[in-house]
């Protein structure tokens, strides 16, 4: 069985054009239909954009640290303060060895990945938005085959 979409009146792949209100008339429910669609294609490229735009800045920040390990010392002394772990110490047979800076540096990755998540969610998100309004992948090819068809015919 494929994967088409039939239309229940006549046995053949439903088109863009099935969609169209008759010629003259007028169909407020495919108005809306359409332009809730544009909205949610708009809504999806707004959220794709800001997540990629997001997810670009923290890769930057990324690689800084990466390049320049100095770079990395402000922010591993910011969350060993915010996490209280100046005096975090690991004691074997009387001596001490300081954590604080080590659990730091594992926090602080753990905060760059989830900084990383956030906009890999977003971009998710956006592309469901653009692609949802197209039940299926087949009824989109089958609209684009139609409109390439259409385009040849009109150039003729």
């Amino acid at each position: 069985m494929s994967n088409e979409i039939r239309d229940s009146a006549v046995d053949r792949p439903r088109t863009l054009h099935d969609e169209l209100p008759a010629p003259g008339g007028f169909d407020l429910t495919y108005v809306l239909s359409s332009m809730f669609r544009m909205a949610g294609q708009i809504l999806g490229g707004v959220l794709l954009l800001i997540g990629v735009y997001y997810a670009l800045v923290v890769l930057g920040q990324i690689l800084a640290a990466g390049a320049n390990p100095a770079n990395l010392g402000p922010a591993l002394e910011r969350m060993e303060t915010l996490l209280k772990l100046e005096d975090a110490k690991l004691v074997i047979d009387n001596t001490e060895i300081p954590l604080g800076r080590t659990a730091a540096f594992g926090a602080l990755c753990m905060w760059y990945l989830l900084s990383f998540w956030i906009p890999l969610g977003l971009i998710g998100a956006g592309t469901r938005f653009i692609w949802g309004p197209m039940a299926e992948r087949k009824a989109f090819y089958n609209a684009l085959e139609e409109f390439f068809r259409n385009a040849r015919q009109t150039k003729r």
